[in-house]
Formats: structure tokens, C-alpha cells, sequence
């Protein structure tokens, strides 16, 4: 699975920076699917893997986003 990922992270795309990937899974279905770092699958976890959730943020995220010249 870590070289089908290229030895990065399934989530956000980065590599791991020495710490081991984790076992993603869906918890409804028990579906593995992919490796993702601690931080990556904490973000999952505290969202309760609710799109609305993370959609939200997103759009909070760019409402706050410095402007640049």
C-alpha cells in the first residue's frame, strides 16, 4: 500500500518526515482506505468524518485568508 502511495501520505500527499503512516479505515464498513499520518487522521476524527464539517472549515479558512497584491 505505502508504494502504491508513492510513500506518502493518502490525506494531505506529504511524506511522513520520519514518523510511521497509519491504517485508514471507514468505520462504518471497516473499508481500509490508505495510509495517512496521526495529524491527518486526528483532522478526520475531530471533523466525525462529516463533509459539511470539512467543507465549512474550508470556506472559513478562505474567508480569513490574507488578501495579496
Amino acid at each position: 500500500m505505502l508504494a502504491a502511495q508513492h510513500g506518502l501520505c493518502a490525506l494531505c500527499g506529504k511524506p511522513p518526515d520520519g514518523e510511521k503512516l497509519m491504517v485508514d479505515h471507514n468505520h462504518e464498513t471497516d473499508e481500509v482506505r490508505g495510509l495517512i499520518h496521526r495529524f491527518c487522521n486526528s483532522l478526520l476524527g475531530f471533523a466525525r468524518e462529516d463533509e459539511t464539517i470539512l467543507f465549512a472549515a474550508i470556506k472559513y479558512i478562505r474567508r480569513f485568508k490574507p488578501t495579496q497584491n
